[in-house]
């Protein structure tokens, strides 16, 4: 039988020969031919030792290397490959059931998965979605990872502790995150910057110091800060039944690094000859002249400061929809953010009089208040003031 067999494949290797010459038009004749073929190696590999694994172009007798096929042909459930090529993985073919493997871990219902994965797993054929997996993600490993990295994500990042909010029991998470989105607060368009998002190329309006103003190079408006902090002190009520004439607030920043900063742009934007002692400074301070004449009469009167808003609730930049509250609303330790520009006057003056036109220092000029969280201490005593004080026995 091996005879009979040697004689079929030599005229059949002639056959695929003249098939691939003459009949390159005629594609059916060339897998007529090759289909004779794949029998032969099939009964010749059953009489050798009963399987049928053989490939198409692995004898060593054939003259054709498969670059000329098409597609790919099938044997036995493994692609067909060149000599010296490696081995192929499973390929879908339709309307066979051809393993698939599973990116949960899990074998599809109709074969058991292969042993031997792609290398490459986004190649693999995507499954069709059944009720067993519906809703799965599709990648259970990567999955893990992001698992991870969420978690990674959500602890937080570490800071500088000069750049550290510290901890109490008003700061929620919310209110957390509006310090954040508070602190990397900038918008060029109004020129108005968080102290630490500030740009650096600042000038003065005007060459004289009285009158002028700190702003952005190429800017005309005046830069406006803001600054996150603890009320301090509050100079905006009235004494003796009067308002200030310079309603004042000063607020200690939440985070020492603004305060660092602070001391930084009073110290690079002052030209003083008197010692300057910017490490000393421990909050920031801003006012306001609030004392107006009116027509008619002698002495100037003073109207409290108005621009005070309410934003535990909503905060929007231009207040927007924000209501205004009076000056005694706010209280020491309230949490407030605090808008000032830079100004500058002389620091040696005596009777009105400058004595060195050489020396001045900056101001910040308070332009508006946002009460954000109340102070705790507050809070704790309005609570005791309900409650009767117990005798104390010594």
């Amino acid at each position: 039988m091996g005879r009979t067999n040697a004689r079929k494949r030599d005229a059949i290797t002639a056959d695929l020969s003249d098939s691939e010459n003459v009949n390159a038009k005629n594609p059916r004749a060339t897998r007529a031919s090759v289909k004779k073929f794949l029998d032969l190696e099939a009964v010749e590999a059953e009489d050798d030792d009963g399987s049928a694994e053989s490939g198409l172009f692995n004898d060593s007798d054939s003259d054709s290397d498969g670059d000329d096929c098409d597609v790919p042909l099938v044997v036995a459930g493994k692609e067909a490959t060149a000599p010296g090529d490696p081995p192929v993985a499973p390929s879908a073919v339709t309307g066979s059931n051809v393993n698939e493997l599973d990116i949960f871990g899990e074998a599809n219902q109709t074969a058991p998965a292969p042993t031997t994965p792609p290398s490459n797993p986004s190649s693999a054929v995507e499954k069709p979605e059944t009720p067993a997996n519906k809703g799965k993600d599709k990648a259970p490993a990567v999955q893990t990872n992001l698992d991870n990295t969420v978690v990674a994500k959500n602890k937080m990042p570490d800071v500088a502790p000069e750049d550290a909010v510290p901890p109490r029991a008003s700061f929620t998470k919310a209110v957390l995150k509006r310090f954040d989105n508070i602190f990397t607060y900038k918008y060029e368009d109004e020129s108005t910057f968080y102290l630490r998002t500030k740009p650096a190329d600042l000038v003065w309006s005007s060459s004289r110091v009285k009158g002028s103003y700190l702003r952005v190079k190429d800017d005309v408006p005046p830069i406006k800060f803001w600054s996150l902090g603890d009320i301090n002190w509050n100079g905006l009520l009235p004494e003796n039944g009067s308002y200030p004439n310079k309603a004042k607030l000063s607020i200690t920043p939440l985070r020492e690094g603004d305060l660092m900063h602070i001391r930084k742009l009073i110290g690079t934007h002052s030209k003083t000859k008197k010692p300057l002692e910017t490490e000393k400074i421990s909050h920031i301070s801003a006012h306001k002249d609030m004392s107006a004449r009116a027509r008619g009469v002698d002495a100037a009167e003073s109207k409290p400061f108005a621009y005070i808003y309410d934003g535990r609730q909503i905060f929007t930049p231009d207040k927007t929809d924000m209501r205004t509250l009076a000056p005694n609303t706010l209280v020491r330790g309230d949490v407030v953010l605090m808008e000032f520009t830079v100004a500058r006057y002389w620091d040696e003056s005596e009777n009105g009089r400058v004595k060195n036109w050489d020396s001045s220092r900056v101001f910040f000029q308070l332009e508006a208040v946002t009460l954000l969280v109340n102070a705790e201490e507050q809070a704790e005593i309005t609570v005791n003031a309900s409650k009767p004080k117990k005798k104390v026995v010594i």
